[in-house]
């Protein structure tokens, strides 16, 4: 007598499941780096922002000025304007854990610098200053003949 056996093999049933799971795998660590690459394009854009707030701030004060040998990001400055200072509270929420910041203006307030010491996709630092100057490895000069700039 011969039995009509319908369905699927225990072997077959494993092999698709294999087949999911490593799809699952795959489709998991591309969200992952999506997700850090967002984080790093939110922290530049909140470092634009900075610029152009920093801008107005500079604008608004009379004489005009960033705020002079400033060292901290703390220090009455553009770094403590209203708006600046949430974009640098976004900046470290983005950034790597651990991530730090450094802010600086020039001796005599005409020159601004902030960079943030670890993106996540990255890995690098990110610096902007008053000159135009945007971009990865470099630091906010806090001190010499440099202060407030990117170096």
């Amino acid at each position: 007598m011969r039995k009509n056996k319908s369905g699927f093999t225990l072997i077959e049933l494993l092999i698709v499941i294999a087949v999911i799971g490593l799809l699952a795998a795959v489709v998991v660590a591309s969200l992952n780096t999506a997700k850090n690459k967002s984080a790093d394009s939110a922290v530049k854009e909140a470092m634009h922002s900075i610029r152009n707030q920093a801008d107005l701030y500079y604008l608004a004060q009379t004489p005009n000025t960033y705020g002079a040998n400033v060292t901290a990001c703390t220090t009455a400055s553009v770094f403590t304007d209203s708006i600046v200072t949430s974009a640098r509270a976004q900046i470290l929420t983005q950034a790597a854990a651990g991530a730090t910041m450094n802010c600086a203006t020039s001796t005599d307030g005409l020159k601004w610098a902030l960079s943030v010491s670890a993106l996540k996709q990255a890995g690098t630092s990110w610096c902007i200053d008053s000159s135009a100057f945007f971009g990865a490895s470099k630091t906010a000069q806090t001190s010499g003949a440099n202060q407030g700039t990117c170096q």
